[in-house]
């Protein structure tokens, strides 16, 4: 009990010397990074250090007894020399994070997602695209994949992303992401693909459906055709292979020589065109049981077709409706 009454009268003395300073001492600013996951006696020395408390001890004593030894939050914070203890603890019960925020549209390659996140403060594109490139990601199975970049797999959303943090923290944050997403998704799922053709197919749809509540019947249309070993003649894979977007693709467009040209080689591309959003891994792994092995695009809507009769009829009525 004589040890408690001394520590509070050490507390009490040492409050007394932080209010004698916050009045007598030449005022000062001084600023302290406080690095997240910093434990609450090293954020008292540092305090100590700077000359804003006099004891590293009497302080975290100070903070216990306030209940508030585990809730110091990382940042930078300011302070004023002469603070007393209540000052300085409100300062450090403050969230002093400066985050950016960086979208990312659903359907975005990776070379315009490193552009993105290269203006928000995170490196070059080059410096990004070298970094995903690498591929090496402890913890992520990046669905067995071996080779090749994270096409793909940074999932698109908003994220608001701590100015400090680096390029592969920034990388991993979507990451994350795209492993809850995609497990979700998964949820129940009738595609008998494997998962990383469930994800190549879902970057596929992300590109070609128009409409969101179409994604599961243009998955249904690319099941049948995979199923009997049809092309699935996608557009979107076209424009991949070609390197950049052209606004109309051209017949001669559809004889460009890559494994990505889904006209000239059957099956599915080697890798994901974009990185697709939830609905569109949902739909691919949810393939609506269908007829249909042809659809064409209106610009505002999809017309599907059990066979290329009806698909050239399709082409024909639009062409007349112009």
């Amino acid at each position: 009990m004589a040890v408690f009454w001394l520590l509070l009268a050490a507390a009490a003395l040492s409050l007394s010397y932080s209010e004698y300073y916050q009045w007598f001492a030449m005022p000062g600013e001084v600023e302290i990074k406080i690095n997240s996951g910093a434990s609450a006696i090293s954020i008292c020395r540092e305090l100590k250090n700077h000359g804003l408390i006099h004891s590293s001890l009497l302080f975290k004593y100070y903070l216990r007894q306030a209940g508030q030894e585990k809730n110091l939050k990382p940042g930078n914070h300011k302070f004023q020399t002469g603070w007393s203890y209540p000052r300085i603890l409100e300062e450090l019960l403050q969230e002093r994070i400066e985050y950016r925020k960086i979208t990312i549209p659903e359907g975005s390659d990776i070379k315009k997602i490193s552009r993105i996140v290269a203006e928000a403060g995170f490196g070059s594109p080059e410096v990004f695209c070298s970094f995903a490139a690498a591929g090496n990601f402890p913890g992520y199975d990046l669905l067995g994949r071996k080779n090749g970049d994270l096409e793909g797999f940074l999932f698109p959303q908003t994220y608001l992303i701590n100015k400090e943090l680096t390029l592969e923290a920034v990388l991993t944050a979507m990451l994350t992401e795209f492993e809850k997403n995609f497990q979700k998704a998964a949820q129940a799922k009738i595609s008998t693909l494997v998962d990383f053709e469930v994800l190549i197919l879902a970057s596929i749809i992300e590109l070609e459906a128009v409409l969101p509540e179409e994604k599961c019947r243009i998955s249904g249309v690319f099941h049948n055709r995979l199923a009997v070993k049809k092309p699935l003649e996608s557009c979107a894979t076209i424009q991949y292979a070609l390197g950049n977007h052209h606004d109309r693709i051209l017949f001669e467009d559809l004889k460009v020589q890559s494994p990505y040209n889904t006209y000239l080689n059957p099956g599915l591309p080697p890798g994901p065109i974009c990185s697709p959003g939830f609905d569109s891994i949902y739909a691919a792994f949810h393939p609506e049981q269908n007829e249909f092995f042809y659809f064409i695009s209106t610009g505002r809507e999809h017309h599907f077709s059990k066979n290329l009769k009806e698909h050239n009829e399709w082409k024909r009525k639009l062409k007349l409706d112009k």
